[in-house]
């Protein structure tokens, strides 16, 4: 089992969006596949359940409080292969009610029973570096790092691949940067040229892959928002913005030792 997280210190960096295509791409490729939801503000959960609201939804929280089978409260999409466990409030809870000694632990001891059920498990949570990123980066054994072409996300590129290095040094040394991911671009911009340009130079000084490029597109946001991946729409504009979360998705499928 291959666990995947989609991490940049920056909010509003693409992540969910990237976490929601590509867990839909490794179905497609007949991958199994579990989504879950960390991030307290549930914007994914929403997002796939069609819910304003998730709070009525179990959660990890609920799975560590209540003992409860991770597998009886898991929403499955059986023609994609992908599975989603939600998130709400009662998630930003989870850490602490942890000792300091075991938080690290936490995420891979509950989904341990997992380990026969899916190939792949995809965790989205919050960008910001705490308790919580560092118990997802701890139990990950790949991470790719969204980048858009903002001021921002830019200015926290470097020290996101310094926190992951710094993980892996001290707490997961079988983590792994797949790449940097440029998400939303548009590379007839000189905006975003320069962007991809600066991007660049730190991926080569970092010794880290520049993954396929993710266009600038109303499409995806609009697909996200209505719970789908580009994945599921068959347009020909829909292919073409699909066809990069394919490539990663057979690109790590690969680096993981499978086939697809």
């Amino acid at each position: 089992m291959n666990i995947l997280t989609f991490y940049i210190s920056k909010g509003g960096s693409g992540k969910t969006t990237c976490s929601l295509n590509m867990a839909y791409a490794l179905g497609e490729v007949g991958q199994r596949v579990l989504i879950i939801d960390l991030d307290p503000q549930g914007s994914l959960s929403k997002l796939m359940l069609k819910e304003s609201d998730t709070i009525k939804y179990m959660t990890m929280f609920d799975v560590h409080t209540r003992n409860l089978d991770i597998r009886e409260v898991l929403f499955d999409d059986e023609t994609y292969h992908v599975s989603l466990l939600p998130s709400n409030e009662r998630n930003a809870r989870l850490i602490n009610l942890i000792s300091e000694q075991d938080k690290l632990f936490l995420l891979k001891d509950m989904i341990a029973p997992l380990e026969n059920e899916f190939d792949w498990i995809i965790l989205d949570s919050v960008p910001s570096i705490n308790e919580l990123s560092k118990v997802v980066l701890s139990t990950s054994n790949m991470t790719v790092i969204p980048f858009m072409p903002k001021k921002l996300v830019f200015d926290q590129l470097a020290s996101t691949v310094r926190t992951v290095q710094k993980v892996k040094k001290f707490y997961n040394p079988d983590l792994v940067i797949t790449g940097i991911l440029p998400v939303a671009m548009d590379a007839s911009l000189k905006a975003d040229k320069e962007y991809y340009e600066a991007m660049e130079a730190i991926a080569k000084e970092e010794g880290i892959e520049i993954l396929p490029m993710i266009k600038r597109s109303t499409f995806i946001e609009k697909a996200a928002d209505s719970g789908k991946s580009v994945i599921q729409y068959r347009s020909k504009e829909s292919k073409g913005l699909a066809e990069p979360f394919r490539l990663l998705a057979k690109q790590v499928v690969l680096q993981a030792g499978g086939t697809s």
